[in-house]
């Protein structure tokens, strides 16, 4: 009898690495972050989607605020990737204090942006009551959010900045930019509306349905 490779190996479990936050969970995350290092790091991730370094990193020069679009460098896979911004992100970045400095959020390190804020995300998780509080999470909670709202899978990976696989970006050069402005500007009116605690937050949002 063949002995197989992986006999005597313990098997492991696998668990998902992340979930996706309630509304409740939200609110009180974005309640939490008054007074810290997240106040608005944390919306702005909520209202773009963006990771915690994308966001962190953030450059005033990569943003067209005019144009309102956020070009953002793809650190991974080189290249940029542009990203509209919302009513909810513009507000955001209308509310953060404009230092000389090249970053959005700027701070006396190597790199010139905040390091990953461990002490605040602590902070946070004690006042929210949300114990796995993460930054990532709030980016997965936004992508299913998107899919909640009807928004096609193209559409949500790209605000992720996912490439979608090498033939297509070969025959599709489309940008979906204006795909990907109509469906931040329904999900910032989603949140803005959870924010609110309004008990009709979804009822009065309608659902993005593909074009035939």
């Amino acid at each position: 009898m063949r002995r197989r490779p992986c006999a005597g190996l313990a098997a492991t479990r696998e668990h998902p690495r992340e979930r996706v936050y309630s509304d409740a969970e939200l609110r009180a995350v974005v309640e939490a972050v008054s007074d810290t290092e997240l106040e608005e790091l944390v919306p702005l991730i909520l209202f773009t989607a963006t990771r915690s370094e994308e966001a962190r990193s953030a450059r005033w020069e990569d943003m067209d605020l005019e144009r309102r679009v956020w070009t953002i460098p793809d650190v991974k896979q080189g290249g940029t990737h542009v990203l509209p911004l919302s009513t909810g992100a513009m507000k955001v970045l209308a509310g953060i204090k404009r230092a000389e400095a090249p970053h959005v959020f700027p701070a006396a390190t190597r790199a010139g942006y905040v390091d990953h804020p461990q002490k605040a995300v602590r902070k946070v998780r004690e006042r929210s009551g949300v114990s796995d509080f993460r930054l990532h999470t709030l980016r997965t909670t936004v992508r299913t959010r998107l899919s909640e709202l009807g928004v096609a899978p193209d559409v949500g990976e790209r605000i992720l900045g996912h490439t979608m696989g090498k033939i297509r970006s070969v025959y599709d050069k489309h940008d979906y930019v204006p795909q990907m402005r109509v469906a931040m500007e329904t999900w910032a009116r989603t949140l803005s509306a959870v924010m609110r605690s309004e008990q009709r937050q979804r009822a009065d949002v309608a659902p993005i349905r593909p074009s035939r």
